[in-house]
């Protein structure tokens, strides 16, 4: 495994403008919570070890969803698989893209269960898939029944602590007021 790690580290690559611009690069409007989490944080992960790691697609439009099933890259026509309703995500190398070896997606797949596990996030990785192998995939695991509440609502981390002071200060200005 750590030679599969060394073949991947690119640190300079993790300063450049170019990765900066790669983090932004997926559709994250409408995603499921648990695919915006860990697009959000297995870059992170991979970027401590000196890898640098995107989200190339994580929602996609049902044109470019029969686009990739008519090339053979993808098994579902639009309607039938997770992209289009927010439910999956494809990271891969900042340089390399798709282009590693087993070993090195193993190397992914590990450290990303993990994070998957700790976060406690409903995904399952397409690197384990017997009938198509496709590792740079990540899915909600029930994303079927999970995709009749696309689009999903999007609480960015500021609105969240935003809400909660403004709530801690409403309950201290009624204690006050009780007063």
């Amino acid at each position: 495994m750590q030679a599969a790690l060394r073949e991947m580290v690119d640190r300079p690559f993790l300063q450049s403008q170019r990765y900066a611009d790669q983090q932004k690069r997926a559709k994250l409007e409408g995603a499921h919570p648990d695919i915006v989490e860990f697009v959000r944080v297995l870059p992170k992960r991979m970027a401590k070890h000196g890898v640098p790691m995107f989200a190339s697609e994580v929602w996609r439009s049902d044109e470019r969803q029969n686009q990739l099933f008519e090339q053979g890259f993808s098994k579902a026509r639009a309607g039938q698989g997770p992209h289009p309703f927010g439910c999956a995500a494809d990271l891969v190398h900042g340089v390399r893209g798709w282009n590693l070896n087993r070993d090195q997606w193993r190397l992914v797949g590990h450290i990303g269960q993990e994070l998957v596990t700790q976060k406690g996030l409903n995904l399952v990785w397409g690197g384990n898939w017997p009938d198509f192998y496709d590792p740079a995939h990540w899915q909600v695991a029930d994303w079927k029944v999970q995709a009749a509440d696309f689009p999903f609502p999007r609480i960015e981390k500021w609105e969240r602590n935003w809400k909660k002071r403004l709530e801690a200060a409403l309950a201290q200005q009624a204690t006050l007021a009780a007063k």
